[in-house]
């Protein structure tokens, strides 16, 4: 990943700038209620350092985590699920 220009955020945040407004990307480890997916995530990893941002976007893999968890986090401004099937 690294190789092809790519940070991977697992249980990690990242800032983009722009004309001085910072949003954070926040990026979880697979989390689900459904099927047999195991629930690596960890939010409050991700969440860290995150105060800064005026806007903060999570990546989940499963919409599921919305209810679980994400939505006690009031500042969440935007959540995206999905995967890509190995890239």
């Amino acid at each position: 990943h690294q190789h092809l220009g790519w940070q991977l955020l697992d249980d990690k945040s990242s800032y983009l700038t722009q004309n001085q407004e910072k949003i954070a990307i926040l990026g979880v480890g697979n989390w689900g209620t459904r099927g047999r997916f195991p629930k690596y995530g960890k939010l409050e990893m991700a969440y860290e350092n995150t105060r800064e941002a005026e806007a903060k976007i999570l990546l989940s893999h499963d919409p599921t985590h919305w209810d679980a968890q994400i939505r006690m986090y009031s500042d969440i401004d935007l959540t995206l699920s999905g995967h890509t099937h190995g890239m």
